[in-house]
């Protein structure tokens, strides 16, 4: 298997071997956020994952997938009218009217609903 990162404990280096997450892993992982750990302090919970990839699991199971909603849309074209006249960071602040998703899916979304709108 592939060495994924080195976690450094104090100054220690150790490898972590790469291993996909289980749903089990998953459940000690939410579990120990919920509970107000930092993610150092998670990392030690979930065994053979460092900091980083705790947060950026936790990061991806917050994510929404499947179909929006029209709630989802109107609050995205709202976002969209808003921020209009802001350039830098547009997508991230538009993407902000939209909890849990990413300015990804918001810049995907948003082309998508544009474009409908102009063949109408």
């Amino acid at each position: 298997m592939p060495k994924a990162h080195v976690k450094r404990e104090g100054h220690v280096k150790r490898e972590l071997e790469y291993h996909k997450w289980t749903k089990e892993e998953d459940a000690v992982l939410v579990e120990a956020k919920n509970s107000g750990l930092s993610w150092v302090e998670v990392s030690a919970v979930v065994t053979g994952h460092d900091a980083v990839s705790c947060k950026n699991r936790w990061q991806y199971l917050q994510l929404k997938t499947g179909a929006w909603t029209e709630e989802e849309e109107a609050a995205l074209l709202g976002g969209l009218r808003e921020c209009e006249a802001r350039k830098r960071e547009y997508w991230k602040a538009v993407a902000a009217f939209v909890p849990g998703r990413s300015w990804q899916q918001a810049e995907k979304k948003a082309a998508e609903l544009v474009g409908a709108a102009k063949k109408k």
